[in-house]
This record gives structure tokens, sequence and C-alpha cells, in this order.
């Protein structure tokens, strides 16, 4: 009986971790401000600096969704903790690629996480970098689009 008491104080830390972290493992990306329901939304999500933002094949995951006027939710399922950062683009005309006017300017909406915004780049992985950890599961993006909205 003794045997079988310390057996389950050394165990009883171990229990019932398994099931939170399973559900703590997925990331619910809310991405807001977006201008109509043309085209598709593309969050691609990116583990290290490497590519960040404009190269999503380089990126951890890369997901598509139909746009919507206003908000949309994506859920990344089974990801690593870890640190990342988040690139999202309005892709109106379903190209999968963002477009620039003649001023090299995005004609499409933008957006990262931690809503990085810089006037004449795209934003560095070190602005747009969190953690994703347990108690952290849900992130919100703002889109932005150059000259409005």
């Amino acid at each position: 009986m003794v045997k079988f008491i310390i057996s389950l104080l050394v165990l009883l830390p171990f229990l019932g971790t398994g099931n939170a972290e399973a559900q703590a493992r997925e990331l619910v990306v809310e991405i807001s401000n977006i201008r109509d329901a043309q085209g598709q939304i593309a969050l691609t999500l990116f583990a290290s600096a490497d590519g960040f933002p404009m190269q999503p094949e380089k990126a951890a995951r890369h997901v598509f969704v139909p746009s919507k006027e206003g908000t949309v939710r994506i859920r990344l399922a089974d990801l690593p903790f870890g640190t990342y950062a988040i690139a999202v683009l309005h892709d109106a005309n379903r190209n999968e690629r963002m477009d620039f006017n003649f001023l090299g300017m995005p004609k499409e909406g933008t957006g990262s996480s931690n809503d990085v915004r810089n006037l004449f780049s795209g934003p560095e992985f070190s602005q747009a970098k969190f953690e994703f950890r347990p108690g952290r599961e849900d992130l919100s993006i703002r889109m932005y689009y150059w000259g409005g909205k």
C-alpha cells in the first residue's frame, strides 16, 4: 500500500497534462477590418525571420480562406508552442500574391501580428513576433489598406 501511495505521488504532477496541452495547441487568429468579400484571405505563419513576410514557401503554415466583409477567424490546429510571426493578405483577385501599384505600395489589404505598420516597408520578424504558449490561444490582426480603411 505504501508503494502505491508513493507511486501515485510521483505520478500526480503528470496526470491530466496531456489533454490541456492538446487543447492549447490550437491558435485562433481573428482578422478584422476586411473591406469586402471579394477574393480570399491568405494567412502565412513563420517560425523564423527567414522569408518573412514575402516568401510564403518558407513559412511553417500557409492558409487561404474565403474573404468576408468585416472579420474572419482562422484556426491553426496542432501548432507546436514557440515563437512565430504572421502576415495576412486580402488577396482580392485570388492570384496568391501581393499586388503593388506604380509607387510600389500594396494594392490589397495587408496586416501582421502585433499590427505592425511600417510606412515604406513590410514588417520585420522582430516587430511581428509573438510567443504561442499555454494560456495564449488567440491573436487579433487588423487588415490595413493603403490609402484608406
